[in-house]
């Protein structure tokens, strides 16, 4: 979408092992990392794309979306302050607060009910697909990791990662 690229693992891992999977990736030279969602029309690409790639109601993919300045489950410096941690974007605050909070001018976002809450030190940024709206959730949690690369793919190579599936 967009001329990038996304890539789903056929693993789970947790955020910051999906955070350092995606960046040892590359796809046409291109150093990947988890996506990052600038629009409504990036999100609904991404979640046809997850949707079809992985058929299932249990299946949830991470983002680049954190507020931890660290990593794991039990940093809360920056709480509340929602960033994108890899990619272009990388540093940019999307969220500032709670579920009664506000995105800074001209960022997009995708809140389920009452999120982002912090229940159990959630500081890491899952897409539910069941819902297909964004939930923070435990670092140390299990889901899919959405790999991006800001690159459009080629018509003429197909690219895999392990076993991995593509789509624009």
């Amino acid at each position: 979408w967009g001329g990038h690229t996304y890539i789903i693992p056929d693993t789970t891992a947790n955020w910051p092992t999906a955070l350092s999977s995606a960046a040892s990736q590359t796809y046409l030279s291109s150093p990947g990392y988890l996506a990052v969602v600038t629009s409504r029309d990036e999100h609904d690409a991404i979640v046809s794309f997850a949707l079809k790639a992985l058929p299932g109601v249990f299946n949830d993919i991470w983002l680049g979306g954190t507020d931890s300045e660290g990593s794991g489950d039990n940093v809360t410096i920056g709480e509340g302050r929602w960033r994108w941690a890899a990619g272009p974007d990388e540093g940019a605050v999307f969220w500032e607060g709670a579920a009664d909070g506000a995105a800074p001018e001209a960022q997009f976002t995708a809140w389920g009910p009452n999120q982002p809450d912090n229940a159990r030190n959630s500081d890491c940024l899952e897409l539910k697909l069941t819902d297909q709206r964004w939930r923070d959730v435990p670092c140390r949690q299990r889901n899919y990791p959405l790999f991006e690369f800001s690159v459009a793919p080629t018509l003429t190579t197909t690219t895999t990662v392990t076993t991995t599936t593509t789509t624009t």
